[in-house]
């Protein structure tokens, strides 16, 4: 059950993952040293979740074969 969610969950996570990476730039371009700092301290988290349920993914389409 918990793999099934993960794969429901990827997309959203994706997105969710530009959305942060815009908000990096944007701070960079804007010279906001702190602000670009916070965001890449909060953003690995939901990448790490979102790379854990890529490779959960994978073995199950691998494991199916």
């Amino acid at each position: 059950m918990a793999r099934v969610r993960s794969r429901q969950q990827i997309p959203r996570i994706r997105r969710r993952a530009r959305a942060e990476h815009g908000a990096m730039i944007a701070a960079l371009d804007a010279g906001d040293r702190a602000g670009r700092v916070q965001l890449c301290r909060d953003h690995p988290g939901p990448s790490r979740v979102a790379s854990i349920a890529a490779v959960e993914q994978r073995q199950g389409r691998d494991q199916a074969r």
